[in-house]
């Protein structure tokens, strides 16, 4: 499978935070630039696939998978496509706060209970040609709520009136979501942090997808440094996580 590298580049940021989005100005010019890159990669294999529909997830938390899904809608969107974000991170949602979306708006928890229809829930980022379908409330849960056929019929409407259907989900190697939410789209991207996800839940990830025969169309590193990285380096340090 392909891997798509940034380049790099050094910004403040710690553990808990996401990475700038590419709409900022503070977001600087090489990170802005290597998602256009991303972007004309996704288009290639969408070209190539038939693909239209992707599930972005990571092997651990805090890999970025959101805000990497995130910036690479709005490069998709800048270049005049319909594109629309879904928040399925049922668990721990963060589109809502990354585009300051109102609270009031509800979200994909509110379709698939049957309280909103999906037209009335779909928020539009004006400045951002973008659509965002945020989370909604947090469920009891989450993955019996994705599994249900409703989730599906979603899925399939969008299709229909977007060009590029983008979702976050949790880290595959930690809940089910993501490959429950694999078996509506047309395949998967998978985010990767460099340095951070040790290689045994990197690969853990991938069996899991292709377990449920979910295509990876790609994997995205992040926080690479080309300078830095020499060929003996490796995921060395062992973590344990909570989600």
């Amino acid at each position: 499978m392909p891997a798509f590298h940034f380049k790099p580049f050094s910004f403040a940021k710690n553990k808990a935070q996401s990475l700038p989005l590419i709409s900022e100005n503070k977001a600087p010019f090489q990170y802005a630039e290597a998602y256009k890159s991303l972007r004309t990669n996704l288009k290639f294999i969408a070209a190539k696939n038939n693909a239209h529909s992707f599930v972005i997830t990571s092997a651990i938390p805090d890999e970025d998978a959101s805000s990497t899904a995130l910036n690479l809608a709005i490069s998709l969107a800048s270049d005049n496509k319909r594109v629309i974000i879904v928040d399925c991170d049922l668990r721990r949602p963060s589109l809502q706060n990354m585009l300051s979306v109102p609270a009031n708006v509800p979200g994909l928890v509110h379709i698939l209970t049957d309280e909103k229809k999906l037209e009335n829930s779909i928020y539009q980022c004006e400045d951002l040609n973008l659509s965002v379908l945020p989370a909604g409330e947090t469920p009891f849960n989450p993955s019996e709520l994705l599994d249900l056929p409703q989730m599906k019929d979603v899925i399939q409407t969008l299709n229909t009136q977007f060009d590029y259907v983008i979702l976050t989900a949790p880290p595959v190697s930690i809940v089910t979501d993501a490959a429950i939410l694999g078996q509506y789209v047309d395949g998967a991207l998978l985010v990767v942090r460099s340095k951070f996800a040790p290689r045994e839940d990197v690969q853990l990830a991938k069996h899991k997808l292709e377990s449920v025969h979910i295509p990876i169309f790609g994997v995205i590193l992040t926080e690479f440094n080309t300078r830095k990285t020499n060929k003996t380096s490796g995921y060395a340090h062992m973590h344990r996580y909570q989600y």
